[in-house]
């Protein structure tokens, strides 16, 4: 093998490896755990304190404490099928406007002592609102005029 050869055989392996690498340690990056309540804390001994992972719960009734100028949020999450499954949780953002008491929540962070510091709030939509649309799409199906085929 000529030089010339070597020297483009020896570049592309090095930029193959290089994109291995970069593709390998981004997927790695963005792995996140999805745990609700009650599996984080049967396997809060296994996660590292700083390891990102995602929380599904519900907001514990009358533990929402917001700031004064609404970015500071701390709240408990629960397991509905498990009351005694609690998580506290701190937030600084802004706060969806679907958030409210007993709303299923999925927060996105790491633990910093017993607290869920969390940087990333997800509230879901409370079904109720689906069943209001349902119900308005009812209204407007029974107030249209039937169509008559000519």
């Amino acid at each position: 093998m000529d030089r010339r050869r070597l020297q483009l055989l020896l570049a592309g392996t090095t930029i193959v490896v290089a994109f291995v690498w970069l593709f390998r340690s981004g997927m790695q990056a963005s792995q996140v755990y999805y745990l609700t309540v009650s599996e984080y804390r049967a396997q809060a001994d296994t996660i590292r304190p700083g390891d990102p992972f995602r929380i599904s719960g519900r907001v514990q009734p009358g533990s929402v404490r917001l700031d004064d100028a609404g970015l500071d949020l701390a709240f408990t999450v629960y397991q509905p099928d498990n009351q005694s499954a609690v998580l506290p949780v701190a937030y600084h953002g802004v706060v969806p406007d679907t958030f409210m008491e007993n709303s299923e929540v999925v927060v996105e962070g790491a633990m910093r002592d017993d607290t869920f510091v969390a940087h990333t709030l997800l509230a879901k939509c409370p079904s109720k609102y689906e069943a209001m649309a349902d119900e308005e799409a009812r209204r407007e199906a029974a107030r249209a005029p039937a169509s008559t085929g000519t």
